[in-house]
């Protein structure tokens, strides 16, 4: 099977924000699909996403309440 990259990086320093996330969004919606992401545990498929993102937004994903709720769920990053 071919190798089929990640979507780059978000980057916080692009001027309109909404715009980038939208174009991103459907960057990792199509890499989610050709590498069937959906095949495999909830865990993973966060794991990716936040992979994908990048360390700035990781860091942001950290201060978030929401990172809370994560490890709640057994969705902590670092457990795998």
């Amino acid at each position: 099977m071919d190798v089929f990259p990640p979507p780059p990086e978000l980057c916080f320093n692009s001027g309109n924000m909404a715009e980038v996330c939208r174009y991103w969004e459907q960057q990792f919606q199509n890499y989610f699909a050709a590498i069937e992401v959906n095949k495999k545990a909830e865990k993973t498929q966060v794991i990716i996403l936040l992979h994908c993102t990048g360390p700035d937004a990781q860091n942001i994903h950290k201060k978030l309440c929401v990172h809370e709720y994560w490890h709640r769920q057994g969705l902590e990053l670092g457990e795998h």
